[in-house]
């Protein structure tokens, strides 16, 4: 008996599962399934759970799909999203904002009469699905297209439709670009080749900090190292027809700088030609009311260096040099031209100069001159500084009689001791005496070459001439030669006209 009810069940099983195929439609939850679906689910208490897997078993999968596969579905652990096949590549289903109202779920069965004969409500039909309406949460998303290709990471601005980082929040961040390996955090590029603003601005409405006070003003654009870059580079390519690598515009006319450097060094300029220089200033002020190129104040206001003082200088004028206070120089001093002091004439200051120069000589000579009246016995000691044998030799003298011949007049004892003796004159006779004496002080007797009057042309000397159109030679000839610089290539070289930049509001 058993058995013969189990085939009758088993019999019934197959027809109904005969009848379900025919149909072309399968219900689970419902006995009549959608017709337009080959599958109807429903449940309101339960789910379906779709295959589950890591990024890179879904991965893994993918060099065996193609446009066969398309639509076929699955849940990625990692990702928590849910990807689907195109034929090509996967996609994700964003989470994206609410789409449009699913359709109606079906109405559920009428209730069975009560004892009160009110029908109890059948269950609320199974909600219909989520719309379709796709958009990103995260800039993550947008950047990868929605497909983790990337795709999304160009953004094209229409028309001047700019894209506006607004931050209200106090000491933050408004935009902020972090790179953890080698390359550029921001680049900043500009293509056209008219264009007359720069590839990045910044403009700061700060009237915080005290200028040369502490907390110093803040800037629009600020440089931070925290290792060995630089805090702000500049560069002009050599296929360039730029200045400047980095450019400063101060456009006050009452104070500051184009460019401020603040440091152990605050501002170093370095160049490797010849025909360059380190550290350049000028000043277009205009010739009735000069200006200073370069202005050095501390309590050494200007310092150069030469690295060859065989060949250059340590400081150099191409111009004439002017000198308010005292001059001291540690070594040598030689002029090409004349020797001389002037002053305002004390006849006519202010239309004249009054000029007076120098003896030269073939020798280094020291010259030391007074009077002196002869006693009774027509003599006179005359006593020279006490320093006076300690920096010269090689005396000579000169004796000249005043207010009456004296043709005996002589030297009696030379000079020793700091001291020499003129007599041969009568009682009471004036004598004007001058003794001319070699400078024989440690320098010269260290440094003995300095005393020679014909030397050879050495060092930055050799080849060349101190006046070269006196012989007949270029410029280029003269030993103190040394081209002028020239940083713009404009009508009048090296001067740049001053100028409002761009700003783009």
């Amino acid at each position: 008996m058993i058995f013969k009810h189990l085939r009758l069940i088993v019999l019934g099983s197959l027809i109904c599962l005969q009848a379900a195929v025919q149909a072309q439609n399968v219900g689970i939850g419902t006995t009549t399934p959608d017709v337009n679906a080959i599958l109807d689910l429903q449940s309101s208490d339960q789910g379906i759970l779709i295959p589950r897997m890591s990024s890179a078993a879904r991965n893994a999968m993918s060099p065996s799909l193609s446009m066969t596969q398309k639509g076929l579905l699955v849940f990625d652990n990692d990702s928590t999203l849910f990807f689907y096949w195109n034929g090509n590549s996967w996609q994700t289903f964003s989470s994206g904002g609410v789409g449009p109202m699913g359709p109606t779920g079906p109405t559920g069965a009428a209730g069975v009469t009560g004892p009160t004969g009110t029908g109890i409500q059948g269950p609320t039909g199974p909600t219909g699905p989520t719309g379709t309406g796709v958009s990103c949460l995260s800039l993550q998303q947008a950047y990868d297209g929605c497909s983790g290709s990337g795709s999304g990471r160009t953004v094209v601005i229409n028309s001047t439709n700019y894209i506006d980082v607004t931050n209200a929040n106090a000491n933050s961040i408004g935009l902020k670009s972090t790179h953890t390996q080698s390359g550029v955090a921001i680049s900043a590029e500009s293509s056209f080749a008219t264009c007359g603003y720069a590839a990045i601005q910044a403009t700061s409405a700060s009237n915080y900090g005290t200028v040369g006070g502490s907390p110093p003003p803040t800037s629009a654009i600020i440089g931070n190292s925290s290792a060995k870059a630089y805090g702000v580079s500049g560069q002009v390519l050599s296929t360039a027809t730029g200045e400047a690598g980095v450019f400063g515009n101060n456009l006050r006319t009452t104070g500051g700088h184009g460019v401020r450097g603040m440091g152990y060094n605050g501002t170093v300029g370095e160049s490797n030609y010849a025909a360059g220089y380190g550290a350049s200033g000028w000043n277009y002020v205009g010739a009735a009311t000069p200006g200073a190129g370069v202005f050095g104040q501390g309590v050494t206001g200007v310092a150069g260096q030469s690295t060859n003082l065989s060949l250059s200088y340590g400081l150099y004028s191409y111009d004439d040099c002017g000198v308010v206070n005292a001059l001291d120089v540690g070594g040598n001093l030689f002029a090409g031209g004349s020797k001389s002091f002037m002053i305002d004439h004390p006849l006519d200051p202010q239309n004249k100069l009054l000029k007076h120069f120098c003896l030269e000589s073939p020798e280094i000579l020291n010259l030391y001159r007074g009077n002196a009246t002869l006693d009774g016995s027509g003599e006179a000691v005359v006593s020279l500084p006490a320093y006076f044998a300690e920096i010269n030799t090689d005396f000579s003298y000169q004796l000249t009689p005043v207010g009456g011949a004296a043709p005996g007049l002589y030297i009696k004892e030379k000079i020793s001791n700091n001291r020499f003796v003129i007599a041969g004159g009568s009682a009471g006779l004036e004598v004007s005496w001058v003794v001319y004496a070699k400078r024989n002080d440690p320098y010269i007797r260290s440094n003995p070459e300095n005393s020679a009057p014909e030397v050879l042309k050495t060092g930055r000397y050799a080849g060349k001439f101190i006046h070269p159109e006196l012989y007949g030679q270029p410029a280029t000839k003269g030993f103190l030669y040394m081209p002028k610089p020239e940083l713009s290539g404009s009508a009048n070289p090296g001067q740049f006209k001053q100028s409002t930049l761009n700003i783009m509001e």
